[in-house]
């Protein structure tokens, strides 16, 4: 009676860390990813703008979607249980890396500000110059998008798999 108890405890967890899962994908990563990235074929198609993958993800809003992903998963991992040494740390760094993203998107849009006027009135040379120069933001924004996504899944899961092993050892110690 009690290992039928202790294993439908087990299985209520699997099933509020599968519904916690899927609320991460769904509400924290897919749902705000999409309508950023939306953000190109709108720029493309529906505004009909010159150099839309540019325009359209140079300014550094994927940095600060980017950063609240890293800060929430950092701070997800931390009321998770027990962590360990290499977590914690991981963690504050995580966190220091956010700010630092947060920072950067002044620094990044305050650029691409004073230079977008010269895509419509400067010389082909200043023009190529600047998008290639939005080009690389944009790269660089999707970059860290796309690590602070796979860092979030991992410590999603890393916490997952922590307080189940954790629910498991209680099971097996209680049963001995």
């Amino acid at each position: 009676m009690r290992v039928a108890k202790e294993h439908q405890g087990l299985q209520e967890y699997k099933d509020e860390a599968d519904g916690r899962l899927v609320d991460w994908i769904v509400w924290k990563i897919s749902v705000p990813a999409v309508l950023l990235l939306l953000f190109w074929p709108a720029y493309r198609w529906v505004l009909q703008v010159e150099y839309p993958f540019e325009r359209a993800f140079s300014h550094g809003d994927l940095l600060i979607f980017s950063a609240l992903i890293l800060i929430e998963s950092s701070l997800e991992s931390e009321h998770g249980g027990r962590q360990t040494r290499g977590l914690r740390i991981a963690g504050q760094l995580c966190k220091g890396f956010a700010v630092a993203l947060l920072f950067s998107v002044g620094f990044i849009r305050y650029d691409v500000m004073m230079r977008e006027p010269v895509l419509v009135g400067g010389t082909v040379e200043e023009i190529a110059q600047i998008v290639e120069k939005f080009f690389g933001y944009s790269v660089f924004n999707l970059s860290v998008t796309g690590v602070a996504i796979v860092y979030s899944g991992a410590a999603y899961w890393a916490g997952v798999r922590r307080v189940y092993e954790a629910r498991l050892l209680a099971i097996s110690s209680n049963s001995g």
